[in-house]
């Protein structure tokens, strides 16, 4: 039965996929995104048959509503809303000035970011206290880990490495095939690499390709295959790097062959489909583990930080085992949506945040900079939906973003202009 289902689960998304392709004609349109990624699940969930425990029906059925729920909330508003999808948004004879005084502001705030290395560097060598080379990362995120549910305050310092993600972003978009601004978006990547090493966060080395990827791919309208399949093989690369130094620093291996092949069977099973395998506990028996990712969690954090007494659960859940030999306490996107509000609430979750994303992504193939810098975001958002929610969780970033690019893009240039007697217009 679980065979059958799971065959029926890949036919349906199968389908869906083609008929949203053939509505859109667009690899980067939301519900495209999305159910490609889920279809891809299934499929290696598929092939990795005896792996790991069967799925029950149940969670084949929240895989499948959610995916068309999110669909049909894009479907209605890309319908809906057809027309003028690639009107212009910028001012065409603003550009160059604009271009200036933006990318101006950049390329200080590149150098900030730069200087709060050394900075930030210090302050997670102060966790890792009295380790050695092999075990510095590896201690780090230790006590990243041990420290996550504690009371958070304002820190310029850890703020450093936001900024620099926000950055690489702007600069990603802002290249204009010169040879000096491609420059400074290696060098932005670069810097939020050495940020996401420093924390010893595996996630935000893959997030920040993917947002470089998007942001690449939305501006230029199009998914370069070559440029997918680079995309790919880098991530894997930098995750591999990640798990060895901040996972498994300790153990042993006989051989690289034997490492690389653990390596293979931990990506697969705790970061990709064990999430997926073991949400099928949670979707039989909801209160198996507690909710720990309200979608409301981000005002419950900041009243916390501010001083207010309210309960915010632990940051991360219950281990939940997805084989007889292994455990993963991520459960994918529906852990907030379904465990926390039932069917309904994730069907109607999912059909608002299609219908969002889809308005987004109009107003980002339209041109806007700060559109295409949000989509991409949410693009990364939906690719890692198997592993966990991104949106609602994520509002702490995006709050920041928005107030990143509102300066960069709306108060930057009009004060650059209002010194040279110039009415600017950038969307």
């Amino acid at each position: 039965m679980s065979v059958l289902m799971l065959l029926v689960t890949i036919l349906s998304l199968s389908m869906l996929l083609a008929m949203l392709y053939k509505m859109s004609g667009d690899f980067l349109f939301p519900p495209v995104i999305f159910t490609a990624v889920w279809l891809s699940s299934m499929i290696g969930i598929l092939l990795s048959w005896g792996s790991y425990y069967e799925i029950e029906c149940t969670a084949y059925v929240v895989y499948l509503v959610g995916a068309i729920s999110f669909s049909i909330g894009g479907a209605l508003v890309f319908l809906l809303r057809r027309g003028n999808i690639n009107g212009p948004t910028t001012n065409l004879a603003d550009h160059t000035y604009n271009n200036h005084s933006i990318h101006s502001v950049l390329d200080i705030a590149l150098l900030v970011a730069i200087v709060g290395l050394p900075l930030y560097w210090r302050e997670m060598s102060n966790l890792a206290g009295g380790a050695t080379d092999d075990l510095f990362l590896f201690n780090i995120r230790q006590k990243m880990v041990e420290l996550a549910d504690e009371r958070t305050t304002l820190s310029v310092v850890r703020n450093c490495e936001i900024l620099s993600i926000l950055v690489s972003i702007a600069m990603a978009y802002e290249m204009d095939g010169t040879r000096s601004r491609r420059w400074r978006t290696v060098i932005a990547v670069a810097v939020t690499l050495m940020y996401g090493i420093i924390s010893a966060t595996k996630i935000s080395l893959v997030t920040i390709i993917l947002y470089i990827f998007f942001t690449y791919s939305i501006k230029r309208k199009h998914v370069n295959a070559k440029t997918l399949v680079a995309m790919i093989l880098i991530c894997i690369i930098i995750f591999f790097a990640g798990m060895l130094t901040f996972n498994y620093a300790p153990m042993f291996f006989a051989s690289t062959t034997d490492m690389l092949a653990f390596l293979f069977r931990s990506m697969l099973g705790a970061w990709w489909l064990g999430g997926i395998v073991a949400f099928s506990q949670i979707a039989e028996t909801p209160n198996i583990v507690i909710s720990t990712q309200p979608i409301y969690r981000f005002f419950l954090e900041t009243a916390r930080s501010l001083g207010i007494n309210v309960y915010v659960p632990p940051k991360f859940a219950e281990y939940l085992n997805y084989s007889p030999y292994a455990d993963t306490n991520a459960y994918s996107i529906y852990f907030c949506y379904f465990k926390d509000y039932g069917w309904a609430g994730m069907v109607i979750l999912m059909l608002f945040l299609g219908a969002a994303l889809v308005i987004l992504y109009r107003k980002a193939l339209r041109g806007g900079p700060v559109a295409v810098q949000f989509y991409a975001m949410m693009c990364s958002g939906l690719v890692l939906s198997f592993h966990s929610e991104h949106f609602f969780l994520g509002l702490n970033f995006y709050l920041k973003a928005a107030i990143f690019y509102y300066v960069l893009y709306k108060i930057v240039p009009a004060l650059y202009s209002s010194r040279r007697g110039i009415r600017v217009q950038h969307a």
